[in-house]
């Protein structure tokens, strides 16, 4: 059976250890649920657009009431967004399909691809970049994140396009690592 192919960001799982408040940088594009995003050296927070460092974790929630079709925050306004922001919070997230992850796959670190989420349904269309599974830089520390497992449940397995639980390696407060 094939995998899904439903983009739906990062969602926290396993323990939550809270939210934070970060404000956004106003020349952000907009930001949906589950969306990564990253500290800059302002402070403000943004959308990590694939690579960034510096990255604080998955958008839950803005702190104020907004009426914008969907997304949180929409581009260039300024808020107050809520954050999944621990280092060590792990997440759920669906790979975008363009390599099998296999059994290996699982310790290593990739990088994320970041579409504009739906305006419809409010849900960041971000997912790892399956391209970094099967090269030599999984093993690198330069990476967003990391592999921690394939998601178990009954309607996912390893192949394009499934859903792991990973866990932010270039977090704000920590130094990334290297894969195994």
């Amino acid at each position: 059976m094939a995998n899904a192919d439903t983009p739906h960001g990062f969602n926290a799982t396993g323990v939550m250890y809270g939210l934070n408040q970060y404000a956004i940088n106003t020349t952000a594009s907009g930001i949906f649920k589950g969306d990564l995003v990253t500290m800059l050296a302002t402070g403000l927070v943004e959308v990590n657009t694939g690579s960034l460092t510096h990255n604080v974790g998955a958008a839950e929630s803005v702190a104020t009431i907004s009426t914008a079709a969907k997304s949180l925050i929409p581009a260039s306004t300024a808020g107050t967004l809520l954050c999944h922001y621990h280092p060590s919070q792990h997440y759920i997230a669906q790979d975008d399909g363009q390599a099998v992850g296999v059994q290996s796959t699982i310790g290593n670190n990739c990088d994320i691809t970041a579409g504009t989420g739906s305006a419809t349904t409010g849900t960041s269309a971000h997912e790892l970049d399956a391209s970094n599974f099967a090269t030599a830089n999984t093993a690198t520390a330069a990476l967003v994140c990391r592999i921690n497992g394939l998601l178990q449940k009954p309607d996912n397995a390893f192949g394009a396009n499934a859903e792991w639980v990973v866990s932010i390696n270039e977090h704000y407060t920590s130094a990334g690592t290297a894969g195994i």
